[in-house]
């Protein structure tokens, strides 16, 4: 007799939680929007944006005037169209467990483009609807020794 007891306990118990459950999700009130408009300055070199359908984001071209710096930590690859650092490496971390290959923090490939980018756009931005900034370097790739930590780049 005590089981009985016990089991219709319990089956009251988890009807009332399932009661309970129900009533909770019909009585509370579903969040709304908050109603804020944003209203974005412009000016004529920027390009407007577009409140359609987004276009899905495609692999930004990378240019073929790449510059190489390295130090003891990171080695940078760095697109001269634009100054974007278009791959980065850590020299003194394996991507894996005693792995010859070293810790790729961004890289530029098919189908995962991960690059760190200027992007000043503005009146007084570099990066125009005429086309990015070309930057002229003195050579192709650059060493920064140990204990010094600046390079120059015009």
């Amino acid at each position: 007799m005590d089981s009985q007891r016990n089991i219709l306990l319990i089956a009251l118990l988890f009807v009332s939680f399932l009661l309970f459950q129900q009533w909770n999700a019909e009585t509370t009130p579903q969040p709304q929007g908050q109603g804020v408009t944003q209203q974005a300055q412009t000016s004529g070199d920027v390009p407007a944006g577009s409140d359609a359908v987004q276009q899905p984001v495609t692999d930004t071209a990378v240019s073929d005037k790449l510059i190489t710096i390295e130090s003891d930590v990171l080695t940078l690859t760095v697109d001269t169209q634009g100054g974007d650092v278009v791959h980065a490496e850590l020299r003194q971390y394996d991507a894996d467990l005693n792995s010859d290959n070293k810790f790729v923090l961004l890289k530029s490939e098919a189908g995962h483009t991960f690059t760190a980018q200027s992007g000043l756009i503005g009146a007084d931005g570099i990066d125009t609807t005429k086309g990015r900034a070309e930057f002229t370097v003195s050579a192709k790739a650059f060493e920064l020794a140990e204990g010094r930590v600046n390079c120059a780049f015009r």
